[in-house]
């Protein structure tokens, strides 16, 4: 194992961010390429949510094929709510700057049904977005209490769960989904505007649209706990299907 960092400057969103890149036990350049996992909120320390223990273990116990996995920082909490609302200058920063130089340097396959990108809150939002923008480079979306509710005017009486709407207007697109949310994350006061019931609409849209979705509800709120101990549950549903 190792993970190595590095510090990346983006033209198209005029900053920079740092990157950590995972490489799994006997990692090799020449071996074929590995599957890769790019999750947002790269920043947490390793005891949050992203567990390399976790992942190590999977591929020990052969749950899942050696992978490859990019964590990308944020600047700011300021810009973080900016870049994952759907930005699309960051999902330019994605596909035209950082996963090129992920493959420039590391030894990961260009198959998007072997590419995820996945991320919690509002990285579920935003890795649902870059599949539906760029299915030909992330085939496969993670998304762990999605922040669904967005809506980009910010209007009081806006309604919310935006992106579902962009997923029925636009085709059926060659994208794989695992979606959950905690059966505490509900909006109380009664507009539908809360993470689980934006997350059901937009699971019942992608069914209804043919996509393959694994979608799951937790007993628990919007907590890093929650999402740290499932995400061996999403990696599994992810890779370990897909490559068995």
């Amino acid at each position: 194992m190792a993970l190595t960092h590095h510090r990346f400057q983006s033209k198209f969103l005029n900053n920079e961010r740092d990157i950590s890149v995972y490489t799994p036990p006997g990692y090799e350049k020449t071996a074929s390429p590995y599957p890769a996992l790019y999750l947002f909120d790269g920043e947490d320390p390793d005891g949050l949510v992203f567990g390399t223990a976790t992942i190590e273990n999977l591929i020990q116990d052969q749950k899942i094929p050696p992978i490859i996995v990019v964590r990308i920082a944020n600047p700011s909490q300021a810009v973080r709510d900016r870049e994952l609302g759907c930005l699309p200058e960051f999902n330019d920063f994605l596909v035209s700057e950082l996963v090129p130089f992920i493959r420039r340097n590391f030894n990961v396959s260009a198959d998007p049904g072997k590419t995820a990108v996945g991320g919690y809150s509002r990285g579920g939002l935003a890795a649902a977005y870059a599949g539906l923008k760029h299915p030909d480079t992330f085939g496969l979306i993670l998304a762990q209490s999605g922040s669904f509710w967005f809506e980009p005017t910010g209007a009081d009486d806006a309604e919310p769960n935006w992106l579902s709407r962009e997923f029925v207007r636009a085709p059926k697109l060659p994208l794989r989904f695992y979606i959950e949310a905690g059966s505490y994350e509900v909006d109380l006061k009664g507009r539908g505007g809360n993470i689980l019931e934006t997350s059901r609409d937009l699971r019942n849209v992608l069914l209804a649209k043919g996509y393959p979705v694994d979608y799951r509800e937790f007993p628990g709120d919007h907590d890093y706990i929650n999402w740290r101990g499932t995400l061996a549950d999403a990696i599994m549903s992810l890779f370990g299907a897909r490559e068995k």
